[in-house]
């Protein structure tokens, strides 16, 4: 099931996963908790005819929401603070739990090949900003791509843009929601120095330690080092996601859980707010991001009154509170003779 408002034509999905850690994780009972909130949270989607899915995750329960526009995410605000409130009366952990997250995908449609590796720049360059909004710490990280054989930790920098580039255009770019997408080309990891490397199987070696490596050698062991630090300055969190597994979407998991429904607003205001200033022709820096959440206030509220003005990000910019309306031009009176 999709939800969109009834006058939107083909808009952008977003899917929203929430985890929040049980009260009484790993203790006996942990399972009836689970399944009773479950239960709850399950009625109230049914009283509002919406679907929703579950799992186990984040040390607790994991609510799926059904893929929906920003809009009509926006205009069901309510169905989601039941949602938070159903949480927090059972105990359940959101902000102060270390294990769960809010993860949302982003229909894959929403940008072509160059937006994405401009999305991943972004975040890249701007991780103190991230760190701090997402509520997740240092637990952040932004590297990992997803293919039929799992996490390829392959990283994105500025000195293998060329490479992403070249990686995208051996794979399909799918429509988004539903979608099954196509694994990207042949990749996998050198078992030895964890570089990427095109192969036809998996598990194999890199030129340079096809043809040089010696376990006792400190040349392979000064490679390993200098591929490190080209591919991986971050190994293990798999925070950013591109699932190319089935969904055609875009996997942003850098968000600490949350059970406050402004920050979880603010959450859903910040991806679709940066999908469409990817997407636009302002330069890619943080001030120009500012400027476009300032530009369109009205339209991502949590996101500004609960986070950038706060915490001062918006002094000095003109934060426009309201939608501009277009005048219309007078009709003159035309006399035809």
């Amino acid at each position: 099931m999709k939800y969109q408002l009834e006058k939107e034509n083909d808009p952008i999905l977003l899917g929203i996963e929430l985890e929040a850690e049980c009260p009484v994780r790993h203790q006996e009972g942990e399972g009836d908790h689970n399944s009773l909130t479950e239960s709850q949270i399950r009625t109230i989607a049914k009283a509002s005819t919406l679907e929703v899915a579950f799992g186990r995750d984040g040390g607790g329960i994991e609510t799926m929401f059904s893929p929906a526009s920003y809009k009509w995410l926006k205009a069901n605000k309510h169905f989601f603070s039941q949602v938070l409130n159903t949480l927090k009366d059972a105990r359940y952990k959101g902000d102060s739990s270390r294990t769960a997250g809010i993860h949302i995908h982003i229909d894959r449609k929403a940008f072509t090949k160059e937006n994405f590796v401009d999305f991943i720049s972004w975040l890249r360059e701007n991780k103190e900003f991230l760190h701090d909004f997402s509520h997740r710490g240092q637990r952040t990280g932004y590297t990992n791509i997803e293919n039929t054989t799992g996490k390829s930790n392959y990283s994105f920098k500025e000195v293998n843009r060329e490479d992403w580039t070249k990686m995208f255009a051996q794979t399909n770019w799918t429509n988004g929601f539903g979608t099954a997408g196509e694994p990207i080309g042949n990749l996998y990891e050198c078992n030895y120095c964890g570089a990427v490397t095109s192969s036809s199987r998996e598990g194999a070696q890199c030129q340079w330690c096809h043809d040089n490596f010696n376990a006792g050698d400190t040349r392979g062991t000064m490679h390993r080092q200098d591929t490190g630090r080209i591919y991986h300055d971050y190994v293990g969190n798999d925070c950013l996601t591109l699932n190319h597994n089935g969904n055609g979407t875009i996997e942003c998991r850098f968000f600490n859980s949350t059970l406050d429904i402004e920050r979880f607003m603010a959450n859903i205001d910040f991806i679709h707010a940066l999908v469409f200033f990817i997407r636009s022709d302002r330069e890619k820096t943080l001030q120009e991001f500012l400027k476009y959440c300032a530009d369109y206030a009205y339209k991502y509220e949590s996101f500004v009154k609960f986070y950038l003005i706060p915490k001062g990000h918006l002094e000095g910019i003109a934060v426009k509170t309201f939608k501009r309306k277009l005048k219309k031009k007078k009709r003159s009176n035309v006399h035809f003779n």
